[in-house]
């Protein structure tokens, strides 16, 4: 848990206004604004959890010393919408063009709010690249846009995900649900190689059996 004045520290630190903090928050000004004030003596476990990880994205820890600065960090989104907030996160960090990489995710076990997520990354002009299990049909965008991973290396609910200089590692049988994210330049860079050595090794599917698509995308 943060004091008003480590929030309002850390914003300033980043150049941030309150509502550039609520934005990748994705919360409001207006609660941002009663937070450093005072009038909110400490926010929901949904807020916390929002604010802590916007910040921890840019290197910024509160611990029971304070505040930490550093230069290679590793953070935790933990909670049943972690991986929307994930995708909030990537959403906010990439610009038109950039590249999303996805391995072992399923789009068929994703929710409502998870699909408009990706639909509004895809609207931004985000590329989306994914590996999926071996012989899976379903999916919503593009068949290019899909591969299967091979059977030996395809593993049941190990998920990753590669944007910018992070990589995120799904902890998906834990309790509650929690998404590892390294945000260092080098291992993204590596991570991304791997990726792509196994894209370019693998087959993908030429037809999807999903009853829905993103919006764009043909019938194929």
């Amino acid at each position: 848990m943060f004091k008003k004045w480590q929030l309002k520290a850390v914003r300033a630190a980043l150049g941030w206004s309150q509502g550039q903090l609520a934005k990748k928050a994705a919360l409001s000004q207006a609660t941002i604004s009663a937070l450093e004030s005072g009038d909110i003596d400490s926010p929901g476990t949904k807020a916390l959890t929002a604010i802590t990880t916007a910040f921890e994205a840019e290197g910024f820890y509160f611990t029971e010393r304070g505040i930490e600065r550093r230069e290679t960090n590793t953070f935790m989104i933990e909670g049943d919408d972690c991986y929307l907030q994930l995708l909030k996160l990537a959403s906010d960090q990439l610009a038109k063009g950039d590249i999303f990489l996805k391995s072992g995710a399923d789009e068929r076990r994703s929710s409502p709010e998870v699909i408009a997520q990706l639909q509004v990354m895809r609207d931004q002009g985000i590329q989306m690249q994914s590996l999926i299990r071996p012989g899976d049909t379903f999916f919503m965008g593009e068949a290019e846009e899909y591969r299967w991973l091979d059977e030996q290396v395809h593993v049941r609910g190990d998920v990753k995900v590669i944007f910018g200089d992070c990589v995120a590692y799904l902890v998906t049988w834990a309790e509650p649900a929690k998404i590892i994210v390294v945000n260092d330049k080098i291992i993204a860079s590596e991570a991304r190689r791997m990726f792509e050595y196994l894209w370019q090794r693998s087959k993908g599917p030429a037809t999807s059996t999903a009853p829905d698509r993103f919006k764009g995308v043909g019938h194929g």
